[in-house]
Order: structure tokens, then C-alpha cells, then sequence
């Protein structure tokens, strides 16, 4: 709500067309952009291409001075900063949201493997008792027991 407060207060449309500009310019992380043709900028940035290549480049990696050469509204930056927190936020959420239901599927798996495990012992025990055999000597069964009596 807050960004399209910011974006409906400064009066901004969502894109703006360049038409096709083409500039040079050097962002702040010092990567340049030399005879790029600029397409159009939305609230994060500003698209360019340069064949064979074609990217954008964040308002909030662009010097204000640069942007008011373009004729684009310095309050871009703010727009695109928040606009990088809030995915940035909902990012972090998703993550934490996928860990929270994977460990919770692990958990339910194994509590799962846990009670058929369970199950299958009791089966093997009643079936040894149905047998005749008691389960924890049902390997020895059938065999004697040898004893030398006095010796």
C-alpha cells in the first residue's frame, strides 16, 4: 500500500517510454554502458539493449544526475528500493514457509514409516504365535537342547 501511495503522491505511470535513446552512462557499481539503446523504465529500472545483448538496470544502481538527464523523476530510486525490500521480505517468507513444510512433510513421513514399522512387528509376532512358536525363539525352534548331565 505504502509504494502505490509513493507512486499515486508523485503522480507516476508505471513505464515510461525512452523511445529509444541512445546513451551512455556509468552506474554506480562502475559497470558502463556505452551507446546502449534505451528502451523504456518501469518502478525498478531502466531497460536497454545493445545487440546481441538486453538487460536492465535498477533506479537504485543509477546516480540521480543521470536520471534527471533522461528526464526521469529522481523518486524512482525510492520507489525501486522499496519495491526491492518488499520482494526481498516476501522472498524471506517463502523460504522460511518452504523449510516449515518440508521439515513438517520429513516429520510426517517418518512418523508414517514409524507405525507401518510398528505394524509389521506386531503382524510378525502374531503370526509366529498363531504358529505355535513363541517370537523370540522362533529361529530356534525344532532345535534340542543338548545337556551333559554330571560332567
Amino acid at each position: 500500500m505504502l509504494l502505490s501511495a509513493l507512486t499515486a503522491r508523485a503522480g507516476i505511470n508505471d513505464v515510461i517510454d525512452l523511445t529509444n535513446r541512445v546513451f551512455t552512462f556509468t552506474s554506480l557499481d562502475g559497470t558502463n554502458y556505452t551507446n546502449v539503446t534505451l528502451m523504456k523504465a518501469d518502478l525498478d529500472g531502466i531497460f536497454w539493449k545493445r545487440e546481441p545483448a538486453i538487460g536492465r538496470v535498477s533506479f537504485t544502481n543509477i546516480a540521480p544526475a543521470t536520471l534527471e538527464a533522461l528526464d526521469i523523476p529522481t523518486n524512482r530510486i525510492e520507489i525501486a528500493a522499496k519495491r526491492a525490500s518488499d520482494r526481498a521480505l516476501a522472498d524471506e517468507r517463502f523460504r522460511a514457509n518452504e523449510a516449515t513444510q518440508g521439515a513438517a512433510a520429513a516429520s510426517l513421513a517418518r512418523q508414517h514409516w514409524e507405525t507401518n514399522e510398528l505394524s509389521r512387528k506386531q503382524a510378525a509376532v502374531s503370526d509366529q504365535q498363531k504358529a505355535g512358536t513363541p517370537a523370540k525363539h522362533a529361529k530356534s525352534a525344532g532345535r534340542q537342547r543338548v545337556t551333559h548331565g554330571g560332567l
